[in-house]
């Protein structure tokens, strides 16, 4: 008796799993393939400040950042951005969740209070001349109340 349970039971499992895995086998599943979407920045081209070219004077229609250095760690929230650019030109300073706007003198200098986000904050600087031309330069900046 013992010997035709365990039989009963062999073929109870073979015959399941034959069943099973012919309709699976005629039947697969309509789910989509798990794809991979590769998503890469789209670089926008600026024209970047040296360290040689931050100079109070601007001569050659640039844009030079004169404070705060670039890649800077700070420990407080604000923070005045300080260059030079053509003689009035409109000064528009973006990061990642705001802007500020402000104006250069007749000299082209400029010194923008700004606000800063908890990490990195990429700053990008743009002027603006009475003839439409823009200069761009960005910073990086990380603003941490962390103990050094």
């Amino acid at each position: 008796m013992i010997k035709e349970l365990f039989l009963a039971i062999a073929l109870g499992a073979l015959l399941g799993f034959g069943i099973t895995g012919g309709y699976l086998a005629l039947h697969p599943k309509n789910t989509p393939k798990n794809t991979t979407t590769i998503v890469e920045p789209t670089v926008i081209p600026t024209i970047s400040s040296t360290p040689d070219s931050q100079t109070n004077s601007n001569q050659n229609n640039q844009l030079s950042i004169t404070s705060p250095e670039d890649n800077l760690l700070v420990s407080s929230a604000k923070i005045n951005i300080i260059g030079a650019t053509v003689a009035n030109s409109h000064i528009i300073i973006t990061t990642t969740s705001q802007t500020f706007v402000g104006q250069s003198d007749s000299n082209g200098n400029f010194n923008i209070p700004i606000a800063l986000d908890s990490g990195l904050n990429i700053v990008k600087i743009s002027s603006i001349d009475s003839t439409d031309n823009q200069l761009d330069t960005q910073l990086n900046i990380t603003y941490s109340t962390a103990k050094i």
